[in-house]
């Protein structure tokens, strides 16, 4: 038998979480408990805005507080933090980056295709009711995972974008098959959040939608410009290193020995890589070496460098690989990336590995999956249940 019963709620200034502890009795000569729930209900406060104001492209009507609106992109000046609430032409969307390259910032809540592709982005169009979000970020605070489902305005996201997502991006809430729909991007001096979460059609009717989007706004107030270190590829213009940046969308100048003095990273392959007597004057700075597919050449030189040797063994058939802890430089990678056992068959993820007195960041699993992914459904489900 249904049972309904109502009280009020406190008034909030500030998100708060109220556990709601139930004890349900039944009547069977004299009363029994039959079990004990406990819900966890999130309370909003009834008004929210952004604590700086707001620049809005777009109707500012949907929004439940005042802001000043621009007409154009070229109008917002250098360090401004703008709200995209409407799709841009092929112009609006040129316009945008170069004015966040000089270190605006931008909240985009509505799509554009000239954008999406400038940004070099696929994007899945569908309707999502349930988002996760795995990794730890300023605008994730407070916000629980449960929050992220059922919004009520039926969803949650209008779909999301393919990973894995190039350039200096960053996912943080994703939907559907793994797809991302909040993302972070560095571009120049200024910062992009790019959301596909229905918060334009929900700010004024869901509280988690308005909370989300006064944390993206309030987080891109709170960022400096940005400022990277000078990175410079040691490579020839037609090396395959030099064509997969270029594919990833990262932009670095081409360098040679004599240019190491003036670079913070090099990035170099194990066929291409500096003398040992100028990788020495180079770590003797404080540079950084970022070497992609070491060889046995590469592993001599360095060694001629480290207080210990290191080795670099081939491996081969690894379909797989795991984070080896939280650390920084790989925070954001979603595991799913790792994972290359595909149907059927598989690719190889990794070529070699390596021994010494390293600090290891992606590491080997010890389970192999490939014994349980290639087996049937049935076989699958009985393995659980045994």
């Amino acid at each position: 038998r249904d049972v309904s019963f109502s009280f009020p709620l406190p008034d909030v200034e500030e998100k708060e979480v109220l556990e709601m502890a139930v004890t349900l009795w039944k009547e069977n000569k004299g009363w029994q408990k039959v079990r004990e729930e406990t819900y966890r209900l999130s309370l909003f406060p009834k008004t929210l805005k952004p604590s700086l104001p707001l620049l809005i492209l777009g109707d500012p009507a949907r929004f439940p507080f005042p802001a000043t609106v621009i007409r154009e992109i070229n109008s917002v000046q250098p360090f401004s933090v703008v709200v995209v609430a409407r799709q841009l032409s092929s112009r609006e969307a040129n316009d945008l980056l170069a004015k966040v390259e000089e270190g605006c910032k931008a909240l985009i809540l509505e799509s554009s295709p000239p954008l999406t592709e400038l940004l070099k982005l696929s994007f899945n169009s569908y309707s999502a009711k349930r988002a996760f979000a795995p990794f730890q970020h300023p605008i994730l605070r407070d916000i629980e995972e449960r929050e992220l489902s059922f919004w009520r305005g039926g969803k949650v996201a209008k779909g999301g974008y393919t990973p894995p997502i190039l350039g200096t991006s960053k996912p943080l809430i994703f939907c559907g098959a793994g797809d991302v729909c909040l993302l972070e991007i560095k571009r120049g001096k200024g910062t992009i959040i790019l959301s596909e979460m229905d918060i334009l059609n929900q700010i004024n009717q869901e509280p988690l939608a308005l909370f989300l989007f006064v944390k993206c706004v309030e987080y891109l107030h709170s960022l400096p410009l940005n400022d990277y270190p000078k990175a410079g590829i040691f490579a020839r213009p037609d090396s395959p290193l030099t064509r997969t940046f270029t594919a990833l969308g990262l932009e670095a100048p081409l360098i040679k020995e004599a240019d190491l003095q003036d670079f913070d990273i090099v990035i170099a392959t194990g066929r291409s890589l500096p003398s040992a007597t100028a990788l020495k004057e180079f770590f003797s700075r404080g540079g950084t070496l970022l070497l992609l597919a070491p060889s046995t050449e590469s592993e001599k030189t360095l060694n001629e460098l480290l207080p210990s040797p290191i080795k670099s063994i081939p491996y081969r058939d690894e379909v797989q690989l795991i984070r080896a802890g939280k650390e920084k430089l790989t925070e954001g990678i979603y595991l799913d990336w790792l994972f290359w056992l595909e149907r059927g068959r598989s690719r190889s993820i990794v070529n070699r590995y390596f021994e010494g007195p390293i600090k290891p960041l992606l590491v080997t699993p010890l389970t192999d999956w490939r014994k349980w992914c290639w087996q049937g459904e049935n076989v699958k489900t009985a393995g659980i249940l045994k």
